[in-house]
């Protein structure tokens, strides 16, 4: 099998996502520090769903231009699931466990959504087909992280288990988004991610609220840069291009984003806030990027009928 150009193309968004998002859960260990985790995850996703709507309206194609034969119940309940399970669940338990766990482990931790949505694609879905190749081409990824977590885990320790399972179920909530995902493709992904991160807005907004989140003015500097690039990059304009390159490749091929998120926030960590690269974080690195180029060689997307 040969890579053709589309597929340079799609690993290219892959690993470019991954740079943007492998950065975020600094920045939201620098927010959440200063506003709890409710004020996180509702100024995240506010800021994002306001920066796409400008936008929107800037190219000629505003939010509210969607044609009314798409607005039927099914494609609103589904909107709505992207909007409060594929979004406003993920921040909020990303955000609330860095309140109890390192950034970078959390990153770590977040890898598992690979093999739940390859699995979900599989049994779910039908989008995609496991092989036994590629099962075990998964298998190998997530040795890799089984690898990257051993030393966080026993730093960790079992007090913060809650929070370490809580970073796992935001990884099933995203890959959960990413499965009905497609059923949207009909809508431009820009329209898709700025409505579903208005509608995780208006339910988290109230909850913060009613949450004693401090007043927006007494934010620090640093929070207010760190919510920008959550919700101007990491959500705004990644979010659109998660939708971009599932349309492409599908919700199998964007899990792999979470394979080689752990990677940048290893080496994030060691560049810039220099923690250590030991023997054991390069052999996962290693295991990860070949799982990702193994899975890819052995994915079968199933055909499928494109929603009118």
């Amino acid at each position: 099998m040969t890579f053709t150009r589309a597929d340079t193309v799609n690993v290219a968004i892959l690993v470019f996502l991954s740079c943007i998002w492998g950065t975020a859960f600094a920045a939201i260990k620098i927010a959440v520090l200063d506003i709890g985790p409710f004020g996180v995850a509702a100024a995240r996703a506010l800021i994002g769903g306001l920066t796409l709507f400008v936008f929107l309206i800037l190219i000629g194609s505003p939010a509210w231009r969607v044609k009314k034969s798409l607005l039927t119940a099914q494609n609103l309940r589904i909107l709505f699931f992207i909007g409060l399970v594929g979004t406003l669940a993920p921040f909020f338990l990303i955000s609330w466990a860095e309140t109890r766990l390192d950034s970078n482990l959390v990153g770590l931790l977040i890898s598992t959504g690979p093999l739940i949505t390859a699995l979900g694609g599989h049994f779910i879905t039908g989008e995609e087909e496991v092989s036994p190749a590629r099962f075990g081409a998964i298998s190998l990824g997530f040795l890799g992280v089984i690898v990257l977590m051993y030393e966080g885990v026993l730093q960790v320790g079992s007090m913060s288990l809650m929070a370490q399972l809580a970073v796992v179920l935001a990884s099933g909530c995203y890959a959960a988004g990413n499965l009905v995902a497609w059923r949207l493709t009909m809508i431009e992904p820009a329209k898709l991610a700025c409505l579903s991160l208005l509608i995780a807005a208006s339910f988290m907004i109230p909850t913060a609220l009613l949450n004693d989140v401090p007043h927006p003015a007494s934010w620090q500097a640093d929070t207010w840069w760190a919510l920008c690039w959550l919700g101007m990059i990491s959500s705004g304009f990644a979010f659109s291009l998660r939708y971009v390159l599932i349309k492409r490749a599908g919700a199998g091929f964007m899990a792999n984003v979470g394979y080689l998120i752990p990677v940048v926030a290893v080496l994030v960590g060691g560049f810039f806030l220099g923690e250590s690269i030991g023997i054991e974080k390069l052999v996962a690195m290693a295991l990860i990027i070949t799982s990702v180029i193994l899975s890819q060689r052995f994915a079968v997307r199933l055909k499928r009928k494109q929603p009118e």
